[in-house]
């Protein structure tokens, strides 16, 4: 019988009670409808993973009883990132999904000059970021994996380049190129993040930005990719290097 998952960012010891919050409670309660008693699975996305019993069932929360826990976290996936230009809101929910559930490290939004423009100021911004952790939250619970995909916080170009520093080799989306990143990974070593642009690319400006970062412009395929599918191409490229690594 199926073992259903769900999350939380604390887990008790063994022997220990682990209380779940609110949204994961009512997956329990009022979707599932599982009683005391039901063996569950819970992760913590940062590897550890743990068999629970239900031991306390309300209206609106949930505690478990740990009853076994083991780390199991993959230490690839902190290994690359995939950056996106902001784009319409439906759009960048769906690239975000499937980031995580190809095994990316980390998902960094960006505000490029051409990027579609969806919060009304900085305390909406942040909501913005908050409601994308919480998709790779769920998508984890989906394809079993356990270590959720790093969302962060909405930032300017700028900005990015900036926390880009911690990557050894960073490329961004271009296809006028020569090279393609496919071509490029062969015999990489050290941690990788590929920018890709909003619709429309990158203005000349940002790409001198990027290559006074020491960005390399790569092709990502003979087609020109909506950023979205790109997003989900590169972080599928990276992916098959870093995890036959």
């Amino acid at each position: 019988m199926e073992i259903r998952r769900f999350f939380s960012e604390a887990l008790s010891p063994e022997g220990g009670l682990c209380e779940l919050d609110k949204a994961q409670s009512h997956h329990i309660i009022n979707v599932l409808r599982l009683k005391p008693g039901k063996e569950i699975e819970i992760f913590d996305g940062k590897g550890c993973v743990a068999r629970a019993r239900i031991e306390i069932s309300g209206k609106t929360k949930v505690a478990c009883r740990i009853i076994e826990r083991n780390f199991s976290g993959r230490k690839q996936e902190a290994v690359f990132a995939v950056a996106l230009g902001l784009i319409k809101d439906k759009r960048m929910r769906f690239a975000l999904e499937k980031l995580s559930e190809i095994g990316v490290g980390g998902f960094y939004p960006v505000i490029c000059a051409r990027s579609v423009p969806f919060f009304k100021d900085d305390e909406d911004r942040g909501k913005k970021s908050g409601k994308w952790g919480k998709i790779a939250v769920e998508s984890a619970k989906q394809c079993q994996r356990n270590t959720c995909m790093s969302v962060y916080e909405i930032s300017t170009l700028e900005q990015f380049l900036e926390v880009s520093n911690s990557f050894r080799n960073k490329y961004f989306a271009d296809a006028e190129a020569g090279d393609y990143l496919s071509g490029r990974l062969p015999g990489t070593a050290g941690s990788s993040i590929c920018l890709i642009g909003p619709e429309g690319g990158f203005s000349a400006g940002e790409k001198e930005k990027l290559l006074e970062k020491s960005f390399c412009p790569v092709r990502l395929g003979v087609n020109v990719l909506r950023s979205e599918t790109a997003a989900v191409y590169a972080g599928i490229l990276l992916a098959d290097f870093y995890f036959k690594e």
